[in-house]
């Protein structure tokens, strides 16, 4: 059985972004590390990664 959508943690216009993962989700936001999020995902189900470094890599620049 499908997991069923929740209640959007934003919406900016007409988007709806979550914070957990659906597969008829068109947004969702993630915090943590990146290659650890990306482990759990099912195969093919990722469009676009943004990421930012560590602060501590910020801080040595």
């Amino acid at each position: 059985m499908a997991k069923q959508l929740q209640e959007p943690l934003y919406v900016v216009g007409e988007i709806n972004i979550h914070d957990t993962y659906a597969p008829d989700a068109r947004v969702v936001l993630f915090e943590g590390e990146t290659t650890q999020l990306l482990a759990q995902m099912p195969d093919a189900s990722v469009d676009l990664v943004i990421t930012s470094p560590p602060l501590q890599y910020r801080q040595e620049l």
